[in-house]
């Protein structure tokens, strides 16, 4: 489920911005005073991306070993750029 909802966030993600439908949510989201759906709107984009992939990844290491294990693990990889 968690797969299929990624590839959902990474396939939308660049449609909303590219088709122009981001920025009429934006204005639509500023005119009304709607605070936190523009803040979702506006989120940093790379840092969800490392979140949604990290997350299975710290849950499955975490189930496997311990979750401090698998914190140490995914942050190396990070630094690895892995």
């Amino acid at each position: 489920m968690v797969v299929i909802i990624v590839h959902i966030f990474l396939y939308g993600k660049p449609y909303l911005s590219l088709s122009g439908l981001e920025s009429v949510i934006m204005k639509q989201a500023l005119m009304r005073g709607n605070n936190p759906l523009n803040a979702a709107m506006t989120s940093q984009f790379a840092f969800q991306l490392v979140l949604l992939m990290s997350l299975p990844m710290v849950m499955e290491i975490g189930l496997k070993r311990e979750f401090r294990t698998a914190l140490g693990n995914i942050i190396i990889m990070q630094l690895q750029l892995y």
